[in-house]
This record gives C-alpha cells, sequence and structure tokens, in this order.
C-alpha cells in the first residue's frame, strides 16, 4: 500500500485520485464522508457499489446493522480487483466501516489482510494494529529479543517478513501455545512501521516497529476472546 494520510477536513482531491467510502446496501450514502463524495466527488445516491464519478463506494451496513464478516472480505476483494487494474490512479481509502459499528483496529486488520496495491492510501487510522504476543518466563520473544513493557522496538524494513516481528491479531491463535507451555506470558501489543498480515497463516501479524503493552492474566483468556470475537 502507500502512503498514509490524515482525514481530517477531505474537500478536495487530486485530477487523478479516486475518493473510497463506506456506505450501505442501498446506497444512501447519509452523512460523513458518503454525503462528501456525493457533493463533491460525484457519488450518486441509489449506487451502493463501485465507481461514481471520483469516488468509489464500498457496501459495509445492510439496514442499521454492519454487513457479515464474509461480505465484507467480498466487498474489499472486488475494490482490490478493481484497484489492481488502474494502477495509475490513487485511491484515497477512508476509514470505511468504523461508522457501521466495526472496530477501527478490525478494519486496520482487514486492510492489510487485503494486500492493497501502492496506489492504495490507507488513513492514520488504519495505520496500526493492535494485538497479542507471546513471550516466555524472561520475556524473550521468538525472534531472539528480549523486550521490556512499554517500550517501542524497531528493526531494518528488509520487506522480508522473517526478519520482522510478529503477533496474533486474535488471543485465539495462542491458546495451544498456552496449553503446552504453562510458563508462557501474553503481552498486548501495538505494531506499525511496515504491516503485513499473513491470510496463509491464520491472519499472523508482521511489522518493523512494535510496542509492548501491558501483560495480561492468561486465566481471563476466555474473557479476552470473548471481547475481540469479531475477528473470527
Amino acid at each position: 500500500m502507500g502512503n498514509i494520510f490524515t482525514l481530517d477536513n477531505i474537500q478536495k482531491i487530486k485530477k487523478d485520485q479516486i475518493l473510497v467510502f463506506g456506505t450501505d446496501m442501498e446506497g444512501s450514502h447519509v452523512g460523513g464522508i458518503g454525503r462528501i463524495a456525493v457533493d463533491k466527488f460525484g457519488a450518486s445516491i441509489g449506487n451502493s457499489e463501485g465507481m461514481q464519478g471520483k469516488s468509489y463506494a464500498i457496501p459495509v451496513l445492510n439496514g442499521n446493522k454492519k454487513i457479515s464478516k464474509n461480505k465484507l472480505y467480498d466487498n474489499l476483494e472486488r475494490f482490490y480487483f478493481y484497484a489492481m487494474d488502474h494502477p495509475y490512479k490513487e485511491f484515497i481509502l477512508t476509514d470505511i466501516g468504523t461508522w457501521a459499528g466495526y472496530d477501527t483496529n478490525y478494519m486496520a486488520y482487514m486492510t492489510y489482510l487485503m494486500h492493497f496495491p501502492v496506489n492504495v492510501i490507507i488513513p492514520k487510522e488504519f495505520s496500526q494494529i493492535k494485538g497479542y504476543k507471546l513471550f516466555n518466563q524472561d520475556l524473550k520473544c521468538d525472534e531472539g529479543f528480549v523486550l521490556e513493557e512499554g517500550k517501542d522496538y524497531e528493526i531494518e524494513d528488509t520487506g522480508e517478513v522473517e526478519y520482522m516481528f510478529f503477533f496474533e491479531a486474535h488471543p485465539l491463535n495462542l491458546i495451544s501455545y498456552i496449553k503446552h507451555n504453562k510458563t508462557s506470558r501474553i503481552y498486548e501489543v501495538t505494531g506499525s512501521g511496515h504491516l503485513f498480515v499473513d491470510m496463509a497463516d491464520d491472519g499472523t501479524v508482521y511489522c518493523n516497529k512494535l510496542h509492548i503493552g501491558k501483560e495480561l492474566d492468561i486465566r481471563n483468556v476466555d474473557d479476552i476472546i470473548k471481547k475481540f470475537s469479531y475477528y473470527k
């Protein structure tokens, strides 16, 4: 994906840029960026998906409910192929889905899961992903580093995931490790910089910048899983 931008006051875009916004299945484009897309960038009311003037609509809401995760994935995938087929256009992705009830962290996760091409510019709101990382008792992680709570770490961005930090967006992916090693420790982490979500590895997140948050009590891991059940 391309650079990161701030959503503040989107009123004007460049000639070859396309505003990408979320809407409902009826294409009502009510309020917020949807209304800006209608007023400024040629979005047409009643058209729920695809190119409309200098904008591209992605359905995220059905009636008053957010669409299913599978439908969301399908809609994002169609946008992915459209952006791939139009490499000379620059697509400004707004914080779609968040106003429809999807968590911002989940939408950031989905954005990187899609592996959008470099001509898709993402919002600042999606520039980091929060998740969970497993350590041994001395806080040594699988990458060979000994990390400390509350600290920020950065490694060289080589573009190769085998040299990056990794963690899980959903704690469920760590349960099997915990069951086999009762001395494991789980910490909340936030990844940023070069982010990559591996679809083939059950959604493992890779990054070259990592913040170590607080330690979690593994006795309460079931409560944690319920809280973040939208990943599954």
